[in-house]
């Protein structure tokens, strides 16, 4: 789970061979959806959450119109996870009170960009 640049270190995790995992990435704006080709080509489980102004859904594939938490919600099924959250504080809050609630068996693991 990312906001804006906190993409970065899943980059990184990619090109370093991780694979299988499923990417929710929150932006307020459709050009800061940094890496977004990138991550549309080596996963089917790729999320892009807009929490700005709409926009032409053509223009970002999988758009989901709203808080990264609402979007995992709605597409990630009852489990047990590894959590990795980088980025804004209001997301990290928002997706450890959603994993407590709905994942309580899974780790979380943060990075908070200020």
């Amino acid at each position: 789970m990312a906001t804006d640049t906190g993409i970065a270190p899943f980059v990184c995790f990619a090109r370093s061979g991780v694979t299988d995992f499923t990417l929710f990435h929150q932006a307020i704006s459709a050009d800061e959806f940094y890496y977004n080709s990138y991550f549309h080509n080596i996963t089917s489980k790729y999320f892009s959450c807009l929490t700005g102004a709409p926009i032409e859904a053509s223009s970002v594939p999988k758009l989901f119109c709203g808080k990264l938490s609402e979007c995992i919600r709605n597409n990630l099924r009852p489990g047990s996870y590894d959590f990795y959250l980088c980025g804004e504080r209001e997301m990290i809050r928002d997706v450890t009170l959603l994993v407590d609630e709905i994942y309580p068996e899974s780790r979380v693991y943060t990075e908070v960009f200020f």
